[in-house]
């Protein structure tokens, strides 16, 4: 299973200039620029097809030797990263500018805060203990 708390640790690292040669760099910075809607094809890392979907870039960054895309994925209504060298096919899709409903992606139910309407409850239950302990 991938770590991706650790990868989240990791520091990105400068593009270099031959990740600036890859086209795909160069078109994925140009649409970042126009805020673009673009279509990719996507390959899981066995190399079998994944998908071809709708992203909105957000950054190319390099991380552990790796090239990747930050984007708003469409298909998954959340923020994704891909990695340059599993995308295929890159193709400009003409849309009005778009800005994403969150820029989060979803939460992780695992790991869920606590709401406000829970906090007044614990306040108010911590509250009426300490009231009784001093009776």
């Amino acid at each position: 299973m991938l770590d991706l708390d650790g990868w989240r640790r990791v520091p990105d690292e400068p593009l270099s200039p031959g990740d600036w040669a890859d086209g795909r760099v160069q078109a994925l910075q140009a649409a970042i620029q126009s805020s673009a809607r673009v279509r990719i094809d996507y390959h899981k890392s066995n190399g079998e097809f994944h998908s071809g979907r709708p992203i909105r870039p957000r950054r190319v960054f390099r991380k552990a030797g790796q090239v990747y895309c930050e984007a708003y994925c469409e298909l998954r209504d959340e923020i994704r990263h891909f990695r340059i060298d599993r995308i295929s096919r890159f193709q400009e899709e003409m849309a009005p500018r778009y800005v994403p409903p969150s820029t989060r992606s979803k939460p992780n139910v695992l790991r869920r805060e606590p709401s406000g309407c829970l906090l007044y409850v614990l306040l108010a239950f911590g509250l009426i203990c300490l009231i009784a302990f001093l009776r």
